[in-house]
């Protein structure tokens, strides 16, 4: 019985004690915040706006706004032809006027205190009927992650956060135009025509895609072979989409000091009838100095955003010599002249309703898949060498003919052929629309021909005869 008694007055001067607790800290002016989470600076009309004055310890430009909303940044000692990226400085205008902070401590103040006597930025919000709000960013407020800030007219000292702060703070060149790229995706991608990168130093990684329409990729160089759609996105195009520089680093050049008038890379664009043109040279402390062809100003980009900079057209093509799709395909002919072989497969219909007609023998949607399979799987097993010995080899090999052809007649008109040329009882050399550049497993063209002679004995007959392209 004692215990209990015990147990319960525990018990009771523990819901005290938490009272007590939550009755002071409600009460305890330290920890109760005075002010909302969000207190209004400035509540104006954009459009009522006619120029933004900034000075700061980095600069001393101003911002004028147009008739029609456009913003055009003006200073002293300009360079020739300054190029600023208009909807920034739109957005920053449009963040002052709409400025709120996370808190707001009662005037008046001591401004010293908060850097407020001798602020960091000052800035001047000019409005078309004459009016003039004038505002200064003081100290960076020791608990949080902002700075003190205040209003003309105004007793109370704001906290505005720290990116709001930092915008304050730019100078002239962070607002300078550093897209590098347009903005690449599956709604636009039909805009583009080609991506080359070349190397100076490396020319054996040079390579050239080019997009057919309608998300068709093909390697022109340094081989010809289709690329699938998701590698040319996920590695390249969207890597590469809208890129921005991280830095402008000089607005005037000149290139040379940069180390960019004999730049180690280009990669050329060619995107809605224009060419875009980066000049690439590695920084001396990491990352790359960029240039946009014609253009005098030099930036900088980390490496991180440039991984496909070392992309090397293996990676595009996945180690796999066809990269094509099986409803691409209108006709395929395999020939094994050594053993006077020929199989020809036609492809119809679309989608689910895929079939293919093999020497009069239907082949339904079902097996289609597993009897091409051998196509989509031909491996990359190796690069050929390019030495003396390893090309005197490769013409020996092509001098005893093909052991394998394969040609496929895609359904846009386009054609690969592809040859094996027998190097060793395992290993072919690779004949790839004209250009040996490969060692495959021989095996690849043998799974093929023997699925093809499969299906001929098994499949039903058809009593269609469509009509073959190309015959």
């Amino acid at each position: 019985m004692n215990v209990r008694k015990a147990l319960w007055q525990v018990g009771a001067a523990t819901l005290v004690l938490g009272a007590v607790l939550l009755w002071l800290l409600s009460h305890d002016p330290r920890t109760a915040p005075s002010t909302p989470k969000t207190v209004t600076i400035n509540n104006v009309n954009v459009a009522d706006i006619s120029a933004v004055a900034i000075k700061n310890s980095a600069d001393n430009y101003g911002l004028l706004v147009g008739p029609d909303g456009a913003v055009t940044l003006v200073a002293n000692g300009d360079a020739p032809g300054a190029d600023y990226a208009a909807n920034e400085m739109q957005g920053f205008i449009f963040l002052l006027a709409k400025l709120t902070a996370s808190q707001a401590l009662e005037g008046p103040q001591n401004l010293t205190d908060f850097g407020l006597s001798t602020p960091r930025a000052t800035l001047a919000m000019i409005f078309k009927d004459g009016r003039t709000l004038r505002f200064r960013l003081g100290k960076a407020s020791p608990v949080g992650d902002g700075f003190y800030f205040q209003k003309d007219g105004d007793t109370r000292v704001f906290v505005i956060g720290k990116l709001t702060g930092d915008l304050m703070l730019r100078a002239r060149g962070d607002y300078w135009n550093r897209k590098l790229l347009p903005l690449l995706s599956a709604q636009t991608v039909n805009q583009l025509s080609s991506v080359q990168l070349t190397s100076r130093l490396q020319p054996g990684e040079n390579w050239r895609l080019e997009h057919r329409g309608d998300a068709s990729f093909r390697l022109t160089q340094p081989v010809s072979g289709l690329v699938h759609a998701e590698n040319a996105f996920k590695l390249l195009l969207l890597p590469m989409s809208g890129l921005q520089a991280d830095a402008l680093v000089s607005a005037t050049g000149p290139l040379s000091t940069y180390g960019l008038d004999q730049p180690t890379q280009e990669l050329t664009l060619q995107w809605n009838g224009e060419v875009n043109q980066i000049l690439i040279a590695p920084a001396p402390k990491g990352g790359y100095f960029l240039n946009r062809k014609g253009d005098p100003a030099v930036f900088s980009l980390s490496g991180e955003k440039t991984q496909f900079l070392r992309l090397r057209y293996r990676e595009l093509m996945g180690d796999r010599v066809y990269n094509g799709s099986l409803a691409a395909i209108a006709r395929i002919d395999v020939t094994r002249p050594t053993a006077q072989i020929t199989h020809t497969m036609s492809i119809h219909g679309e989608g689910t309703e895929l079939f293919g007609v093999i020497k009069g023998r239907s082949v339904p949607y079902a097996d289609l898949g597993r009897v091409l399979a051998p196509v989509f799987d031909i491996g990359i097993v190796a690069e050929v060498a390019r030495d003396a010995s390893a090309r005197a080899a490769i013409n020996r090999a092509l001098a005893l003919g093909p052991q394998t052809t394969v040609s496929i007649t895609q359904r846009d008109g386009s054609q690969m052929r592809i040859e094996f040329f027998s190097q060793d009882a395992s290993l072919s050399y690779l004949r790839l629309n004209g250009s040996v550049d490969f060692l495959v497993y021989t095996r690849a063209a043998d799974a093929l021909v023997d699925a093809l002679a499969q299906v001929t004995r098994t499949a039903p007959a058809t009593p269609v005869t469509p009509t073959i392209p190309g015959t």
